[in-house]
């Protein structure tokens, strides 16, 4: 009678180790999942800053490189000549656009 307790004391040993082991696997996956979710979460966010300080990058080098519009203290450094006086069309209006026939100017 004692070998059969103790032999069933082992079978049931045994059938726990293996339920104990079992119910450990849920346990398991979820930390793996939290793990992997974590890290994904993560590479998400430092791509997402990157860019935003990439662009942010370029916003301010865009704004340093406007155009500073402010009077020169030297204007004849940058003389701009006067514009040329409108032709006067009155001194050529006697002659005809072509004198005779053309042919005989070739």
């Amino acid at each position: 009678r004692l070998r059969l307790l103790e032999t069933s004391f082992n079978e049931y040993r045994q059938t726990n180790q293996v339920a104990s082991a079992v119910s450990a696997i849920p346990s398991i996956v979820h930390q793996y999942m939290d793990q992997q979710l974590k890290e994904a979460v993560r590479e998400i966010y430092q791509k997402r800053n990157s860019r935003r300080s990439l662009s942010k990058r370029w916003k301010d080098i865009g704004a340093e490189e406007q155009p500073i519009v402010q009077t020169s203290q030297h204007p004849e450094w940058f003389y701009q000549p006067r514009k040329p006086p409108s032709p006067d069309r009155s001194w050529n209006a006697a002659l005809p656009a072509a004198q005779g026939d053309a042919q005989s100017w070739i």
